[in-house]
C-alpha cells in the first residue's frame, strides 16, 4: 500500500497519515503522499504535520500555540 511504501513502515509516520483520514478524503490523503514520496523522515514529517496543520481551523492552530505557554492551572502569557 502506498501509505506504507512513503512512510517507510515508521509507526507513528503512519499513525499520522492514516489521522488524516478523519478530515480529508481518501483521494486527498493519497495525493499528499504522492508528493512526500523520496523525502527524509524529517522532510517526510514536517510534510504530514504541514498537512494536519492546515486542516486546523483558526482557533484550533491558537490553542495549539497557547499549550506551551500553560504551567499547572495558569496561562502565563498569550502571543497575540
Amino acid at each position: 500500500m502506498i501509505f506504507n511504501e512513503v512512510v517507510g513502515g515508521n509507526p507513528l509516520a503512519l499513525k499520522l497519515v492514516v489521522g488524516q483520514l478523519c478530515v480529508l478524503p481518501l483521494s486527498q490523503v493519497l495525493e499528499n503522499l504522492k508528493q512526500a514520496r523520496g523525502q527524509t523522515i524529517d522532510d517526510l514529517y514536517t510534510y504530514i504535520y504541514w498537512q494536519a496543520w492546515h486542516t486546523l481551523d483558526e482557533t484550533s492552530q491558537k490553542v495549539l500555540l497557547v499549550m506551551p505557554l500553560v504551567h499547572g492551572e495558569r496561562l502565563t502569557s498569550l502571543p497575540w
